[in-house]
């Protein structure tokens, strides 16, 4: 905030001497925050707003310069009295509008800032997830094989050509589901009666 006070403080000073004259309408506070705004704000490069805003002030003062050139002194006066006031070129954020603030920097910046942290936090989330399904997996195969233990350790491109291996797999599947339906009806029964 305070480079963008240092980018506006020229232009600031200049719609202050306007709003003392009676050139005031020629440029307004809503002209002033027109030409503040910063647009589009990138994580990539965060600091192209405010040289975009430095820009627009810089142009806008040689304009005005060039419309009231005799001015120096009486633009002079109103940049003491500011300083008198506690305005200075770091702070003069502090002096526009809030909600104009709030709304064109503030917001367009915290919103790319959260946006960014909610993508990492996915991306977080799901490689958790897939980590954790092959950790699944693999939990689930160490049970296998402590339950049939023994099985014999056939190689895989072997297994698909013994039949012995295909029976005992499918009764050893078929007398852990009925090993664990008995247990599950030892639990009911251990509740229920």
């Amino acid at each position: 905030l305070e480079q963008l006070s240092e980018a506006i403080y020229p232009l600031f000073v200049w719609n202050i001497w306007y709003y003392r004259t009676p050139h005031y309408s020629e440029f307004t506070l809503t002209d002033f925050l027109r030409i503040i705004e910063p647009g589009g704000f990138s994580l990539s490069n965060p600091w192209e707003p405010i040289s975009r805003v430095k820009q627009k002030a810089e142009k806008k003062v040689a304009q005005l310069w060039r419309i009231h050139p005799d001015e120096q002194r009486s633009y002079h006066q109103v940049e003491v009295s500011l300083t008198e006031l506690g305005v200075t070129p770091d702070n003069t954020y502090m002096y526009i509008q809030g909600h104009h603030l709030f709304d064109k920097v503030v917001v367009p910046m915290l919103s790319k800032v959260c946006d960014k942290l909610v993508r990492q936090r996915q991306s977080e989330i799901a490689r958790a997830l897939v980590l954790h399904q092959q950790s699944g997996r693999h939990h689930l195969h160490a049970q296998e094989k402590r339950r049939f233990p023994a099985l014999p350790t056939i190689p895989s491109d072997r297994k698909r050509s013994l039949h012995f291996y295909t029976k005992l797999q499918y009764v050893g599947q078929q007398s852990a589901r009925q090993q664990a339906e008995g247990s599950m009806k030892q639990k009911i029964n251990t509740i229920f009666l």
